[in-house]
């Protein structure tokens, strides 16, 4: 599934939320998220800065430059419906034996 909102509308997103809760919104891995940021230059909260927030303390929140791209440009990435990590690990572990009984043979 394909997603495409503006450098402008990410931005605002990601400094509203935490990239795990957008993440899941979005179908895509909080990693993931976070490259799109940084391919389309959109800073993103620091460690801790949910935290500062909670206890109100003061935080910095740097504007979105357009040296690079334009505010309105649109951003895209691919949403998909991905597997947890116990889901991945158990269809290696079953390749692996898979592998390992056919040696056998």
């Amino acid at each position: 599934m394909s997603k495409s909102l503006t450098r402008l509308e990410l931005y605002n997103l990601v400094w509203s939320h935490p990239l795990k809760s957008l993440a899941g919104k979005f179908g895509v891995r909080p990693v993931q998220l976070g490259k799109t940021c940084d391919a389309y230059d959109i800073p993103r909260p620091p460690a801790g800065y949910w935290q500062k927030l909670e206890y109100g303390k003061p935080v910095d929140r740097p504007p979105l430059t357009t040296s690079l791209f334009l505010a309105l440009e649109p951003v895209s990435f691919e949403g998909r419906n991905h597997s947890t990590g116990d889901e991945c690990y158990s269809r290696q572990s079953r390749e692996r034996e898979h592998d390992v009984h056919i040696r056998n043979l």
